[in-house]
């Protein structure tokens, strides 16, 4: 059989890149599974960014092209095996036909972003087969997707082969096991290192000695190395800064395989339910007891051997009671430790015959050939002539030809019901009409098709904002801030929906966190500025004006609201001269006149206040809608 796995990150790693360099969860499966089924005689491809064709450990290793659609049916593939990136697959589909038969190979549970594309019809049903990794991701899948049962298999996670075989058949495990202990944290560290961290003194302070050995960093999944140090740098300080941690980072295989064998626990208290874990099953391999919680499809790849907390505890009671069986299990090896290796072997073997690449990847072959390859229901043509409408649609946006625009992305509809990009522009020209509950519809059927388009949720939480829901209009900037925090302008308007709370403090926040990243940006100086006196920090807010002014002169708001400021602190002259700035910038503007009127008579000036107030009155009958 000629199978093909591709994957779409931008990495480039080969099969032997597994004992050379850390990888990831998922590209680590596809190096064990590939070189597997070569092994078993298959003719493998593994398509993705390595720059060099070659034929390494019986696996042809083909460079990406840009036009991966047009490039992978050359291949003649009986099977193609997609790696983590759903969307990809409607056009893989629409280029192979029934001659190849495409399987979605998913890590992912069913509320992660990455997989929502999946509500898209023309997504799910581009794939003949989805390869899953436990009972409880599968559940999900099923349920949140409609995937076909038929469609579905369970093909289990392994661990990557520097882990088999750590222990001979006979060997004693416990003695290899350090004593004061040492214990072990390997996975990202949004996943419970923080929750580690604080409760790693008290297990310290009852196993007198004991030291935690950190294997986590962010580089791994290839973050940039600031960005990584603006999401998780307060957690990697604490680690250096906690006595009796010791930060490792990422290592390779071959090494960290080499140093869990002195680990006698991997502790982790997992806050995100799992659909399987490599961390764990690799532990398992090395002889860590294992501590950590029950969420997700744990309970599943700890097969009865691992300490399992429950994970919906309150965070107070879940701490305490990790911290409990850490202690427990660390003294179990000291008072009980015949029972201790007997379980650690039948451990070790369970791993080693059940959950390696050799021993798993003969499950794949029967399943491939079973599954039926299906047509596509549109052609490549027609999916690359919807991009080509939406592209030009965007333009006709951008010129503000708008009818055109909205014809373009209908035609794109009629086919693709689910182009997310199609029902974005939709919502963004429906809020420029003021057509807030059709763009709102519009843009939440965008954002849940594509949840990782940042833009989605931005223009989401305007329209929400709009529509005086404001607490999801919160929701949906944060989102999009999660996604890209590389946003100034969404940081400006997350201010001023906090701003409408009456939340001075967090609005004050996120103008500076848009001024830190857009320094010239007079309008978020102005809206600092509002926020900073709405709170009563009269000076500051004057600082703010003044910046916001320096930015831009002419910036008739910033000179009325500056001359506000310095009324509220009966500094009259300086506002009267603020209040005639604004009043030439924009002659006969009734509230900026009544500021104006009531500063000079606070100043004594009472005729030439009066006069001021008195012309106010005239233009506010006159025109009744100057009322700001």
């Amino acid at each position: 059989m000629k199978i093909g796995l591709i994957d779409f990150v931008d990495w480039e790693y080969t099969v032997q890149s597994i004992r050379q360099v850390p990888l990831g969860g998922s590209q680590s499966a596809a190096c064990g599974l590939a070189r597997c089924l070569a092994e078993l005689g298959q003719e493998v491809f593994l398509i993705n960014h390595t720059k060099v064709a070659a034929n390494l450990a019986g696996v042809h290793h083909v460079p990406m092209a840009e036009d991966y659609a047009q490039q992978v049916p050359s291949l003649h593939l009986d099977a193609l095996i997609v790696i983590q990136r759903p969307a990809n697959g409607k056009y893989l589909k629409a280029a192979m036909g029934a001659a190849t038969r495409l399987v979605l190979w998913l890590q992912d549970a069913a509320e992660q972003p990455n997989v929502q594309v999946l509500r898209e019809p023309l997504v799910r049903d581009a794939y003949d087969g989805f390869a899953l990794v436990s009972h409880w991701q599968s559940r999900g899948h099923r349920e949140t997707f409609g995937v076909d049962p038929a469609r579905m298999a369970l093909l289990r996670n392994c661990i990557s082969p520097p882990f088999m075989g750590l222990f001979g058949e006979e060997a004693s495990i416990l003695p290899h096991k350090t004593w004061p202990p040492v214990i072990a944290y390997s996975s990202a560290p949004d996943r419970g290192l923080r929750i580690l961290l604080d409760v790693f003194p008290e297990i310290r302070r009852q196993v007198p000695g004991t030291r935690l050995a950190v294997f986590s960093s962010m580089k791994l999944y290839r973050m940039k190395e600031a960005e990584d140090a603006q999401k998780h740098g307060s957690v990697y300080e604490r680690c250096l800064q906690t006595e009796g941690v010791d930060y490792v980072g990422v290592l390779p295989q071959p090494q960290l395989a080499q140093r869990l064998r002195e680990i006698s626990v991997l502790t982790y208290p997992s806050i995100v339910p799992e659909t399987s874990c490599m961390a764990v099953m690799e532990a398992m391999a090395a002889g860590c007891r294992i501590v950590t919680s029950d969420l997700g499809a744990l309970s599943e790849t700890t097969a009865g051997f691992g300490r399992l907390i429950p994970g919906k505890l309150p965070p107070q009671e879940y701490a305490q009671r990790f911290t409990e069986q850490v202690v427990a299990v660390l003294r179990e090896s000291q008072t009980e430790p015949a029972a201790v290796e007997d379980l650690l072997r039948r451990q070790v073997d369970f791993v080693n015959a059940s959950c390696t690449w050799p021993a798993c990847a003969p499950q794949w072959l029967p399943w491939l050939g079973t599954l039926q390859a299906r047509p596509s229901p549109l052609s490549l043509a027609q999916l690359q002539d919807g991009d080509r409408k939406v592209d030009l649609a965007v333009e006709q946006f951008r010129a503000a030809r708008f009818s055109e625009a909205r014809a373009l992305c209908r035609e794109v509809l009629d086919q693709q019901p689910h182009y997310a990009h199609a029902l974005y522009l939709l919502g963004l020209m429906a809020h420029q009409n003021g057509e807030n509950e059709s763009a709102l519809d519009f843009l939440e059927r965008a954002a849940a098709i594509d949840p990782q388009a940042a833009q989605y949720h931005a223009k989401l939480g305007l329209v929400r904002a709009a529509l005086g829901r404001m607490d999801q209009a919160i929701d949906a900037l944060c989102q999009a801030l999660t996604l890209d925090p590389k946003q100034p302008d969404v940081y400006n308007n997350l201010g001023n929906v906090l701003c409408a709370q009456g939340d001075w403090d967090r609005a004050i926040v996120s103008y500076q966190r848009a001024l830190s990243q857009q320094p010239q940006y007079p309008e978020a100086y102005n809206n600092l500025g509002n926020a900073l006196r709405a709170r009563g920090d009269l000076d500051q807010a004057v600082a703010a004006y003044r910046k916001a002014m320096e930015w831009r002169p002419n910036y008739v708001q910033a000179h009325g609201n500056l001359a506000l400021a310095l009324s509220l602190m009966k500094r009259w002259e300086e506002a009267i001269d603020a209040f005639r700035c604004a009043d030439t910038l924009r002659p006969d503007h009734v509230p900026t006149l009544v500021g104006l009127g009531d500063a000079l008579l606070a100043s004594g000036r009472v005729d030439e206040g009066m006069s001021v107030l008195s012309k106010a009155a005239r233009l506010r009958s006159a025109h009744p809608e100057q009322t700001r």
